[in-house]
């Protein structure tokens, strides 16, 4: 029940993010039921930091999550497996409900998310999916690429 739950609250998180809501919509609405009866524990690693892109979904991630109560921790990996590892093992040992990950190294980081995922973590692959993952939030590159252009 416990990850079925972040599963859902992950992609809230996820999928709300950058999302615009007109003024029209909101007008009134004092009140909102949160997204969780319990706050939750979200560990965030990342590439790189410095990239705008990133670190907005970063920002519009915490943001969303803190208005829920849930503590975030977001920390960068800078392309390093090894470093990436480290960090989800340091988020399942601070026993994080879920842990959203951005990294090209999924050959590296899997026995680290499977064991992750044996203690109930709910695992979210970022930008890259991973086949092991609980669920994934990408994007088509090439149609983005295409419709910009």
């Amino acid at each position: 029940k416990r990850k079925l739950m972040a599963i859902i609250c992950a992609a809230s998180l996820v999928f709300s993010c950058g999302a615009v809501a007109f003024a029209d919509e909101t007008e009134g609405v004092e009140d909102k039921e949160p997204l969780a009866e319990e706050p939750y524990n979200v560990g965030i690693t990342i590439q790189d930091l410095s990239n705008a892109t990133w670190a907005a979904r970063v920002n519009e991630i915490t943001k969303r999550a803190e208005e829920e109560g849930w503590a975030v921790t977001a920390v960068q990996h800078t392309n390093d497996p090894q470093k990436c590892v480290t960090q989800i093992e340091n988020f399942t040992s601070n026993e994080c409900d879920f842990i959203f990950i951005q990294s090209s190294a999924a050959d590296a980081i899997k026995d680290t998310c499977k064991a992750a995922q044996e203690k109930g973590i709910c695992i979210v692959g970022t930008g890259t999916g991973f086949d092991f993952a609980d669920m994934n939030y990408t994007n088509d590159n090439y149609d983005a690429g295409v419709r910009c252009g």
